[in-house]
């Protein structure tokens, strides 16, 4: 369901929806990935960034965990 407005009011209907991703190395070499939506055939429009990640595992418990960059930041 998505609102709409339609006839001078917003309604909720079910309508088509497409979702484009694009991924994107940017500066540092980080990764992201940047969603585009379209609803029934109107414009696309800009919907979300999602950061991609490494998983790194310790070494000592063996439990793997997300790490969204490298390095010290405040040096960048």
């Amino acid at each position: 369901m998505f609102k709409i407005k339609r006839n001078s009011r917003r309604e909720r209907i079910l309508v088509p929806v497409k979702y484009y991703g694009f991924v994107a190395i940017i500066k540092f070499k980080v990764k992201i990935k940047i969603i585009v939506k379209e609803i029934e055939s109107g414009q696309p429009f800009f919907w979300s960034v999602i950061p991609f990640w490494k998983t790194k595992k310790d070494s000592i418990t063996e439990q793997t965990k997300k790490v969204f960059h490298d390095g010290d930041l405040e040096k960048q």
